[in-house]
């Protein structure tokens, strides 16, 4: 083994190690899972946006031919034991996100019944045959008449107000606009925005001799498993969630969402694997309804953060001095050349404590081959390469030397996953970290 030296591969162009797989078809995205007598699911959605739910008919779906089971929430929504997330904890209040919807649904795509079938193309034709009749309930469709529209989303939420982002009091801000040099008043309209991976929602369950195996598209594999394993009642180690290839995640495939909780509740009432892929419309309809210190207008502090050398990093990258010299040229001869410069802050690699979190465990094999276990969550950026170069450059040893194992929760160490762009510094913080370790 050498001594560790200045980095190698780290910032330098490199075969991507996952590419030999994913160019030539040889990916395993969730679809591609395929279990001994698998059943395929399809949810009945609601065509409203706010309707009660007077009576729901499902014997014509059940005479079907190929239909194995037709699921409403009286079925499934008991078998909730607890509800919740890693990232937030227990006792953050939300608004209720039962599995199914009983009495009332809220939006359009309101999942109100799956179907378990032979084969996806049975379930989506048994998905016409159940009867639901609706009461339609006036709506709110538009944030700015929310607060003060009679309609209510949730009962126990007046004003359709969820929760509130402290601040300064509404005195503070406008004394700043009292002695402002120029005031604006404008109305700023933002499209409506949804994240839309390549690959949408999926995943494959099946319970077996009272462990519970998911094939999961997701971003972070042990919040999977975290968040199966208190819904269901059962310890972790009950639960193995498995993440191949995922097409894309955009934060909308972080966290469990209802859709994920049914089948994960209606693993056990049958006697197979069952796997649900959502399809495009289903996606668009119901996925996500989801060193200079400062303190915004909220309330929320910024540090370690540098946005004027920031700033002026960006201006000597684009040689501004020279681009409006260039400019000037232009413009004496009649052509008009444009620049603008936007500044903006996001949120990446957060420390709050489950998403500070992550784990690499590197085992270097009797022939000299080093493997390197993360938790994974790799949605097409790459993960993997990353934490080989990484990896490589710290232990000194050759690029083809290394490989990475991830996305098995049966054997990767803990980690949040991928989220907030946290992943590369993540991985460069834990893989370096163990591999000074295994390096003594």
């Amino acid at each position: 083994m050498r001594e560790t030296t200045a980095a190698r591969y780290a910032g330098t162009r490199v075969q991507r190690v996952e590419d030999g797989r994913l160019l030539t078809g040889h990916g395993t995205f969730v679809d591609d899972v395929r279990r001994p007598g698998m059943l395929h699911t399809c949810f009945v959605r609601s065509p409203f946006a706010h309707a009660r739910v007077t009576h729901v008919d499902i014997s014509a779906a059940l005479d079907l031919p190929g239909v194995h089971a037709v699921f409403l929430a009286a079925d499934l929504n008991p078998d909730i034991r607890e509800q919740w997330y890693t990232s937030m904890g227990k006792d953050i209040p939300d608004t209720p996100r039962p599995a199914l919807a009983s009495d009332e649904v809220r939006f359009v795509g309101d999942p109100v019944a799956l179907v378990i079938a032979e084969s996806r193309y049975i379930a989506e034709d048994a998905t016409e045959l159940v009867e639901v009749d609706y009461d339609p309930l006036p709506a709110v469709a538009d944030y700015r008449d929310a607060e003060t529209a009679d309609a209510l989303v949730h009962e126990a939420y007046p004003g359709n107000v969820a929760g509130r982002m402290g601040g300064p009091p509404p005195a503070a801000a406008e004394e700043v606009f009292a002695a402002a040099a120029h005031v604006a008043d404008e109305t700023i309209y933002q499209q409506g925005y949804a994240a839309v991976p390549i690959e949408t929602r999926g995943l494959v369950v099946e319970w077996s001799a009272g462990e519970l195996t998911i094939w999961a598209a997701t971003q972070a594999p042990h919040e999977v498993r975290a968040f199966c394993a208190r819904l269901l009642g059962l310890p972790e180690q009950c639960v193995r969630v498995i993440m191949r290839d995922t097409g894309g995640g955009f934060g909308q495939k972080v966290i469990p969402l209802r859709e994920d909780m049914c089948v994960m509740l209606a693993a056990r009432k049958v006697p197979a694997a069952i796997k649900w892929i959502e399809d495009r419309r289903e996606n668009l309809m119901s996925a996500g309804q989801a060193d200079m210190p400062y303190v915004n207008p909220c309330g929320m502090p910024y540090d370690h953060m540098s946005p004027r050398e920031t700033f002026d990093l960006a201006l000597e990258m684009l040689d501004y001095g020279a681009f409006r010299r260039e400019q000037h040229e232009a413009r004496a001869a009649g052509r008009y050349l444009g620049v603008g410069t936007c500044s903006y802050v996001e949120p990446t690699s957060t420390g709050m404590g489950y998403y500070a979190t992550e784990g690499a465990t590197i085992r270097i094999e009797p022939s000299g081959a080093v493997n390197v276990y993360v938790a994974g969550g790799s949605t097409g950026n790459s993960i993997e390469t990353t934490v080989v170069q990484l990896t490589a450059d710290a232990l000194g040893v050759d690029l083809d030397q290394v490989a990475t194992i991830q996305g098995d929760t049966a054997v990767t160490p803990f980690g949040a996953g991928t989220a907030g762009s946290r992943s590369g510094s993540r991985s460069r913080c834990c893989a370096t970290s163990s591999a000074r370790t295994s390096a003594r």
